[in-house]
């Protein structure tokens, strides 16, 4: 990291809720709900099927499970055990938080190295587990990207890539997270709800268009 910090990412996956593009001022739906997983590289693909011939000026969507999909039991608007296993909100995503009859809105977890000379490969109880899993309607988070008037022509096969970049999920302008004395979060209590927020306040800032 930006801290000259080794680490190693084991999981990242993350929800977002309606996608949707702008175009000339207007806001058209992509997606409902997806779920996005680093080690699923096909779950990061949006397709422009039905779009042709026009500028996106900006992406807009949802951190996280909305707040009509993220509680079958307070909504009573579907069953869980409704989903194929390949549906986002599938239990089979291991994303639905049972305890709270909720889902969690973004899953990190890895492992930080603490050791001076930064390797822990030495002294393995240098290596810090870190798990940040962070949910509650609360905690869902608006996200808003430049697009920079991407065009998107027919025929040209065109890619919109939008990237995330994971340093700005702990370091901003006015606050950095110390992955190797801040490294839980489950958001359960009040100082852990603390750290989920600072987490969601820098995602924000975290989507760029390239």
């Amino acid at each position: 990291n930006s801290e000259g910090k080794n680490f190693e990412i084991e999981r990242l996956k993350f929800y977002i809720s309606d996608l949707n593009i702008v175009v000339s001022g207007k806001s058209f739906l992509l997606s409902e709900i997806a779920l996005l997983d680093a080690s699923k590289p096909s779950s990061l693909e949006f397709r422009f099927d039905d779009f042709d011939d026009i500028t996106i000026t900006k992406l807009e969507f949802g951190m996280g499970v909305k707040a009509a999909l993220n509680n079958p039991t307070k909504s009573n608007s579907y069953d869980l055990g409704q989903f194929v296993a390949s549906n986002p909100l599938s239990a089979s995503q291991n994303m639905y938080w049972s305890m709270t009859n909720d889902y969690r809105f973004f899953m990190l977890e890895g492992k930080s190295d603490t050791s001076v000379s930064q390797n822990a490969s030495i002294d393995p109880t240098k290596y810090r587990s870190f798990l940040y899993h962070v949910g509650k309607d609360k905690f869902f988070t608006s996200i808003y990207v430049d697009a920079k008037s991407f065009s998107l022509e027919p025929g040209k096969g065109n890619r919109l890539i939008v990237n995330f970049d994971l340093e700005k999920v702990f370091v901003s302008n006015s606050d950095t997270i110390n992955m190797a004395t801040e490294f839980y979060t489950e958001a359960m209590t009040l100082q852990q709800e603390d750290l989920a927020q600072r987490m969601m306040d820098n995602i924000k800032n975290a989507f760029s268009v390239e």
